[in-house]
């Protein structure tokens, strides 16, 4: 008897379908075209750039399934500076993230502390009531510096 291991992609889409079926979502082809391109392309793309890779969808439906999604905590957006508001897979939860200035590569950046507590500690400082945040850090992969 053979065993069939799923790989780390599959797994992860597994995560990411499992996610969509807890919070009452239906696994509609447009949810899963665009959560497996932002995957497999593996760097932020904005809604027109997913609309010209996924041209069955209209970009009405492009939109409105990225605000579902983000709304789900499965994809999250990336401010690149001038360009337009783009999404990368939120990786089990909001992520903060680096990203290269030259080819666009994203990685996730982990602190030794987690996001509640910052949101905690910027509430205590401000008095603000967080309800979200957003942290991208910009420069040159070790890559692109070669």
């Amino acid at each position: 008897m053979t065993t069939v291991t799923k790989s780390k992609k599959q797994r992860k889409m597994s995560v990411e379908i499992r996610r969509l079926e807890e919070l009452g979502l239906r696994k509609t082809k447009a949810r899963l075209s665009i959560l497996l391109t932002l995957d497999t392309v593996g760097q932020p793309l904005s809604a027109p750039e997913l609309s010209e890779r996924l041209s069955q969808f209209d970009r009405v439906t492009i939109y409105r399934e990225l605000h579902r999604l983000e709304d789900a905590g499965l994809v999250q957006t990336a401010h690149l500076g001038g360009k337009a508001v783009s999404y990368v897979l939120a990786n089990s939860g909001h992520q903060h993230l680096a990203i290269c200035l030259m080819c666009g590569a994203v990685r996730n950046v982990t602190f030794p502390i987690s996001a509640d507590c910052k949101e905690t500690l910027v509430e205590q400082q401000t008095g603000f009531k967080i309800a979200k945040h957003s942290t991208e850090y910009f420069g040159y992969c070790a890559q692109c510096r070669t």
